[in-house]
Order: C-alpha cells, then sequence, then structure tokens
C-alpha cells in the first residue's frame, strides 16, 4: 500500500505463497486502507508504524477471522494488541525497531513512496470502504467484528462536550450563521 491507499501486489512475492495466504495478505492490505494507516503516519517513525498497525491488523485476520498468513509476518501476542489502537502499540515499540520493518521479509509493507495523502484520497478510501461494506453485507458475507469495527471508523462518535465546546467556539469567533438581535 502506497501512502496514497494504492495497493500493489509483486508477482514474485505472489508465486511463492498459497491463494488461502495471499486471500489474507489482499485482507491484510485492505485493512490499512479501511484504517488509514497511510493518512495517520504523520511524522512517525515509518518502520515501528508500519509494525504497529500490522501487529493490530494480522492480529485481526488469524486470530479474529480465522484467515491465513504467509509465515514471518508481525505477530505480536494479543495480551499487546487486543483493544489497542496502533497509536498505543507505536509508542510500546522501540525507537529502533531493526530491521523488521513490517511485511513478509521485507515484502508487503505500508510504502513512503514521497506522495502526499490528501483530504480527496481519504474520502475515496472512505467512500471505498462504505461501497465494500454494503456490498458485503448485502451478500451476508460481513463478519460482525468488523462490521463494527468499520463502522465506528466511518461514523465516528464525538464526545457530546467535543460537540459542545466546537459550537460555542464557532459563536464566540463569530462564525455563527444566525443573529439573534431584531
Amino acid at each position: 500500500v502506497n501512502m496514497r491507499g494504492h495497493i500493489f501486489f509483486n508477482p514474485h512475492f505472489v508465486l511463492k505463497h498459497t491463494v488461502d495466504e495471499l486471500i489474507g495478505v489482499a485482507i491484510h492490505e485492505v485493512l490499512h486502507k479501511v484504517f488509514f494507516h497511510m493518512m495517520r503516519l504523520r511524522d512517525r517513525h515509518p518502520k515501528k508504524w508500519n509494525i504497529a498497525c500490522d501487529a493490530i491488523i494480522n492480529h485481526i485476520i488469524t486470530v479474529e477471522q480465522g484467515y491465513k498468513l504467509p509465515a514471518g509476518g508481525v505477530i505480536f501476542p494479543a495480551e499487546k494488541v487486543v483493544g489497542k489502537t496502533a497509536d498505543e502499540v507505536y509508542a510500546a515499540i522501540p525507537e529502533d525497531p531493526g530491521d523488521n520493518g513490517g511485511g513478509w521479509d521485507g515484502q508487503g509493507d505500508m510504502k513512503d513512496d514521497g506522495s502526499t495523502p490528501t483530504e480527496a484520497d481519504a474520502l475515496d478510501i472512505k467512500r471505498q470502504v462504505a461501497a465494500a461494506v454494503q456490498n458485503a453485507k448485502q451478500m451476508g458475507k460481513m463478519p460482525a467484528g468488523l462490521d463494527r469495527l468499520i463502522g465506528e471508523l466511518l461514523e465516528p462518535q464525538k464526545d457530546w462536550k467535543q460537540l459542545l465546546e466546537e459550537a460555542l467556539t464557532s459563536a464566540l469567533m463569530g462564525n455563527d450563521l444566525f443573529a439573534y438581535s431584531k
């Protein structure tokens, strides 16, 4: 997956793996998009970020959903990833992750190709994910756990205090659309 969410497969990598493993890899790469991992890299260490993201994705794919992945991928113990965000897993990884950058022996990593994801990229990915979720639901093939997780990502719930603060700040800054004087 590159920084703008485009997914690429190396033919040499594909030829070395089973169909079941490649299905797992395809799901893995799509989940990088679903979770907006490329957009959230910002100024983080790219290898370390990829390891954190891979640890969560690989747990979801193998343990929670029962798919297979090729050997050599990032696998953390459940207690290090369950209920944690990629940000929390990232914070627990040493500053220098060594040669392991995620993926499978250096293949399958998120690629920092120098491009910068834009808001249009994020909106495009959100549309793609929403369409894929809808299609999977119509076919009866949407796992409940992923449905809930993706739903939270597509429609994040804001805390009422945050909404109130935003409304008050907007009103105090003169950005409100209505005047209440006669």
